[in-house]
Formats: structure tokens, sequence, C-alpha cells
């Protein structure tokens, strides 16, 4: 017997409610400080580069943070109450206030004193190795109000003051790892650098969008060079003399870091590391569809229209990601918290099962040689783990190769050389399972839908498998009509597809022998009748026809204490399972009761089920073939 233990994944306890604030911002304030900098040499940049009356004037950094007003407020008293000049105030005015001023909460010093706060409010969670770079930072800050009066100096002091904040970033992500504080962390950096470019394009949008201005192109390598893009940008072969190719680039060049695209991105590939609910996954996906549909006609894209859409966007973003850590907590084992349990449905322990799965080929003549692939091995998921596993063949093989097939699947493939009028293959698995429930909430199908289409991150490339149709769940009308009803506009996801898995339930006749596993899913749909291999495929096929990531699970089910032998309980068993971002692969079953739990186990998933038979091969010789299949699944009283 080879038994294959598995690792035990370690499932985090939230932090406090200021402990996770304070990162999220140690983030979001490095970024910004960060940022700041950037915008700043470029501007100078900039000012070399245009003649004189060409300039934007030093009001654009202003525009850049938003604080256009509170400067009015700071400077009109000084100048007796007198309109500030037509040409707009002067470097001396803005940069200090934009670079030193405490009072202001946009300006560097006023980010880099946040730092230095949210750093020790977190200190307990920090290594010595972040903590000793926000100090250097903070120290570093102190020369601001000596150096800034002077050009020279001041450039020399932001390019320090970039390779300081820059260090405190990277050694961050390098010691925080992926657990907790540097997940929130590294959410905090993301939505601020996303929101840094529209801010960027925003305050830049005249310059932009002035069609018959001699110096766009410097204008559009200043925008570049703020974020910290042009080098990204040439390579990939764009050019500054196109109108539309900075903002493009900007928002949704995944080559491209710090793009609005990439940011949101992992932000959601963030998210799934997080132990709580995520709630900020439908915010997130909402703002990359809002992010398409602003960039979809010429007129939006101009940077003062898409720019502040986007931003909108963000900022719920943002207050979603807020919530996510100032939930009520209550001490463990409080009522509140049992309660709590009971709703998400957390398992008080896993359940443990054993499957014996037997199947007998019979001939009528000696078979001379034969060779077999089995999908008999339970996967290893979230819910499930296998605690042993064996294969018995008789007779035995005189070769066994274990693999993994495309779709990760354990797979053994062996032959029999000898003579032999039977082969007996006999699989005996123990797993321990956990209950799955359907996710508290999902982002709409649609937004989905668009996601699968257009993003490129792991989670969502390896979804995308799923989502053409096969052989026997291929996409059609006709099925796109059907599930139409449980998929109207605005619909979440899970809703949507438990509400399908409930009519195929209703609308089908469980009918054993009315279908073999060659019959046409377009048959089964007529005929209003199948098993559970034609549900699931039934289900695959719905979903795909609305665009949706689908995938054909096998299995086994354990049948309920005092249940009667029914045919729609079978031990060897079919479902399906939908795509949801954020919250994985979410498994429904049409025959039964919808949601998947601790009496279904995961054999294999695939397209459909010519990718994971539980059996298959060729034979020469043998004649006629009979088959005869055992299943049983217990109960294992630990």
């Amino acid at each position: 017997m080879t038994t294959t233990a598995l690792p035990v994944h370690r499932r985090e306890q939230p932090l406090l409610a200021r402990i996770a604030d304070a990162l999220y911002w140690l983030g979001r304030y490095l970024a910004r400080a960060e940022g700041t900098v950037r915008v700043v040499q470029a501007y100078h940049d900039a000012l070399f580069d245009l003649p004189v009356g060409a300039e934007l004037g030093w009001t654009v950094l202003l525009r850049l943070s938003g604080t256009e007003e509170l400067f009015r407020d700071r400077y009109q008293p000084l100048l007796g109450g007198e309109q500030l000049p037509d040409a707009g105030p002067g470097e001396d005015q803005v940069l200090p206030f934009c670079l030193l001023d405490l009072s202001n909460p946009s300006a560097l010093r006023s980010s880099l004193r946040a730092v230095r706060a949210n750093a020790r409010t977190a200190a307990a969670l920090l290594p010595m190795e972040v903590a000793a770079a926000v100090h250097d930072l903070w120290q570093l800050a102190q020369d601001g109000p000596v150096v800034v009066p002077d050009r020279a100096r001041r450039l020399a002091w932001l390019g320090d003051l970039l390779v300081a904040t820059t260090a405190v970033g990277r050694v961050a992500e390098e010691t925080l790892g992926r657990d907790q504080p540097g997940v929130l962390l590294g959410l905090g950096r993301a939505l601020e650098r996303a929101d840094l470019t529209c801010r960027v394009l925003e305050a830049w949008a005249p310059a932009l969008e002035r069609t018959a201005d001699p110096f766009a192109a410097i204008h559009r390598a200043t925008v570049l060079r703020a974020l910290h893009a042009e080098a990204v940008f040439r390579r990939g072969g764009w050019r500054l003399q196109n109108p539309l190719a900075v903002p493009l680039f900007v928002l949704l060049e995944e080559a491209f870091p710090g793009s609005v695209r990439s940011e949101l991105g992992t932000c959601l590939t963030l998210l799934e590391a997080l132990p709580f609910p995520c709630r900020a996954t439908a915010a997130l996906l909402q703002a990359g569809t809002v992010l398409d549909d602003a960039v979809s006609t010429a007129e939006a894209l101009l940077p003062s229209v898409v720019a502040p859409a986007v931003r909108t966007v963000l900022t719920g973003v943002h207050g979603q990601l807020t919530q996510l850590w100032k939930l009520p907590a209550s001490p463990p084992g409080t009522a509140a918290t049992a309660s709590r349990a009971r709703a998400r449905r957390v398992p008080v322990g896993p359940r443990r099962l054993r499957v014996l799965h037997r199947s007998r080929y019979r001939y009528e003549e000696p078979a001379s040689a034969s060779t077999t692939e089995d999908h008999l091995r339970p996967r290893a998921t979230p819910r499930q783990r296998l605690v042993a596993h064996q294969l018995t063949v008789d007779p035995a093989p005189a070769t066994t190769t274990p693999l993994l097939d495309p779709f990760g699947n354990h797979l053994v493939v062996f032959s029999v050389d000898e003579p032999h009028r039977a082969l007996e293959v006999t699989a005996s698995s123990t797993v321990e399972l956990l209950p799955s429930a359907s996710p508290a909430s999902s982002p709409p199908w649609e937004t989905v839908r668009h996601l699968l289409q257009l993003d490129r991150h792991a989670a969502v490339l390896e979804a995308r498998r799923f989502v053409p149709g096969s052989r026997k769940a291929p996409a059609s009308p006709t099925l796109a009509a059907y599930a139409a009803e449980s998929f109207p506009p605005g619909r979440p996801l899970h809703e949507a597809a438990l509400d399908l898995a409930c009519r195929i339930r209703q609308d089908f006749a469980y009918l054993p022998g009315s279908t073999t596993v060659s019959t046409p899913v377009e048959e089964v749909f007529d005929a209003r009748r199948g098993v559970c291999q034609d549900f699931a495929h039934l289900a695959v096929a719905c979903l795909r026809s609305r665009g949706l990531a689908a995938r054909y699970v096998s299995g086994y089910l354990l049948l309920a204490a005092g249940t009667p032998v029914d045919p729609r309980a079978q031990a060897s068993h079919a479902w399906f399972a939908v795509f949801v971002p954020g919250a994985g692969w979410l498994d429904l079953d049409p025959t039964n009761e919808p949601l998947v739990s601790d009496h279904h186990v995961t054999l294999a998933w695939g397209r459909d089920y010519d990718d994971v038979a539980p059996l298959r091969g060729t034979v020469r010789g043998g004649g006629t073939q009979h088959l005869e299949v055992e299943v049983l699944v217990e109960l294992v009283d630990d």
C-alpha cells in the first residue's frame, strides 16, 4: 500500500484591524512618495526640453495631487487677498508646498511621515531590515528644507530619496513574503500605483489633448518618465507620435507593471492569499470592466475623460479593501464565533472516506496483450486530502508508468504482455474531506466572462482552457438560450450557476440505460433524460455557451445513512465546476443536492468525460469484451 502525505496548509488568523490598516497604508504611502519624486524629476526634465512659454507651469503638480484649492487657501492671504497671477504660482511657491509642507497631506514629507508612523504601528510584524530602511528614509527627508530652494541640490536630494524609497519597498517585499503582512502591504502599493497612473494622465490632460501642439511628443514622454514607463514603452514598439499610444499603454499594457490593468491583476492575485472573505474581488473585477468600457471609444480615450472615471472606481475598490479587516471580531470559542462558523459552514473536522473501485474485463478469447490507462487516484484539492492509495492489477503488468495528464490528474499506464482471458483492476483509496460552501459573493457573470477574455494571470489562464466547447460538451445557441433564464444581466455568477444546476435537476429525468457514454449532449437535451455524466456535460456546455469556464469532474458519491438505493445516488459519479474569480472553482452537482460537499470524492477533472475516463485501453485479440464494475464508498470510523 502506498501512502501519500500531503503538506499541511496553515490557515492564518486575520490580523488586528489597526495592524492590517497600518500595513496597507504603509504600502500606499511608500508608493505615493516614490511617485511624487518621479513626477517632480520628470517635470524638471521637461523644463529643459521645452522652450520658454511652452511649459505647463507649476500648477500641473498641484493638479496632480488635487491640492489647488488648498494651495490657494495658503497663498492668497499672503498676497493680500489678491488673485494669483494669470501665469500661475511659481517654482519657489509650488515646490515647497508639494515637497515640504506638512500641513499639506499630499506633500512628499507628509507621505514619508506617514510611512514612519505606520511602520511604527506595525513594528511587531516588520523585520528589522524594513524598520532600518524606514529610519534611514526619514532621516534623509529631514534635509529637504535646506536643499529644496536650490535646484541642483534639490535634484540630487530627490535622486537619493528615490533610491531610499525604492529600497524600503524592495526590502519589504523580500522579507515579508506572501503571508498577510506582505499581502496587505502589496495591496496598498498596487492600488496607489494604479491611482497615480490615472492622476498623472489627468494632470497632463490639457497638453496631451492639444492636437496641434508641436511639443506634444515631449509632454507624452514626460508622462512616461513620471510613471517610469519610457523604456518599456519604447521596447514594445509604441510610438510617441500616436496621440492614443500613451493613454492606452499606461492604462492597458500588461507588459508594463505600473499600468492600471497590471496593478488590478496584482490586487486580484494578492487577495487570494488572504484568510478572510475577499469582498473586494467583485469591485476589482468591476474596475477592470469600467476600464475596458472607458477606452472603448475614441471620445473616451481623452485622458480628461477616462482618468477620472477609472479613479472613481478605484476609490470604490479602496473602500472595499479597507473593510476587509474591519469586520467585528469575537474571542475564540464565543457564541458569536460559533454562529459565524455555522453561517459560513466552517467544518469542525474532516470526514474520512474509503473507496473501492474494481473493474473486471472478460474476453471470449484469450487476449495476447493489453495496454490500459486509469484515472483512479483521487486528486489533492483544498477540501480533499489523499491519505492512502493502492492499485492492484491481475494479471501483473509487465510495465507500469505513473504520469500527470495535461490537467494535473494522476494517470497510470500499464501493459500486460502475457495471454489472458480476464483483466481485473482494483483501486483502493482513503481520503479526508472538508465541506465546501458557496461563496458569500461573486462578480456578475458578465464581468467574469469579460475577465476570461482579457486577463493574463495564472489562475485565469488556466481557467481559460475550459471556455471553448469540447466534443462531449460543445457550446451551442440552443444551450445558451436554455441557460439564459439563469443568467439575467448583473446576476452574481455563483447564484446563476447554482440556479442552472437546480433547473437541470428539475427539468431532466434520471433514467439509467437511456444513454451511453457516446450519446451527444444535444440528444440528452431533446430527450430530457440521462444519467449523471449527461447532466454534468449539459451544465458544462450551457456555461461555455455563455462564455464562462466550466469543467467536467469525475468522482464518487457517499450515500447518506439510511438512504435507499436510488439510481440518482450513484457511487461512481460526475458533476461540474465553474470558475469564480477570487474564490476558485465552485463544484455543483446537477444530479443530487447541488452543492458538492464532504460526501463527494474528486478523482479527476477535464473538458469532458473523454479526458478523465476511469479506465480506457486497447486489447490485442480477445474477441467480445464483457465489463463488470463494482464501486463501494464507505465512511471510516476513526
